[in-house]
C-alpha cells in the first residue's frame, strides 16, 4: 500500500501542529500506519463518500481526512485534511 499526501495538506498539518499538537500527532501517526494496513477501507473510522467514486474519509478526533483510492486499494492519495463542524 502507498500513501501519496497532497503538498497542500502538508502545510495545512504544519499551520495545524502549532495550534493542536496533540491531534495533529494522531493523524501523522495514522497516515504512516495507513501502509501497512491490508484494507484501509475496513478500518472503524472509514467512510465512503456517497456519489463520488473511489472518495473515502476517515475520521480522527474532530478532524476529516479525505482520500482517492487508486488502483485497487494498492495507492491512496490523500487529498484534504480539515476540521469538523460541531453541531450542538
Amino acid at each position: 500500500m502507498q500513501v501519496i499526501i497532497d503538498s497542500k495538506v502538508d502545510i495545512f498539518l504544519a499551520n495545524q501542529f502549532k495550534k493542536d499538537t496533540e491531534n495533529i500527532s494522531k493523524i501523522n501517526i495514522f497516515l504512516a500506519e495507513l501502509e501497512n494496513v491490508d484494507n484501509p477501507l475496513d478500518l472503524n473510522n472509514a467512510e465512503k463518500i456517497q456519489r463520488a467514486k473511489n472518495y473515502w474519509r476517515w475520521t480522527i478526533e474532530k478532524y476529516l481526512i479525505l482520500g482517492k483510492v487508486l488502483s485497487d486499494i494498492a495507492t491512496i492519495k490523500i487529498i484534504k485534511i480539515y476540521k469538523r463542524k460541531v453541531v450542538l
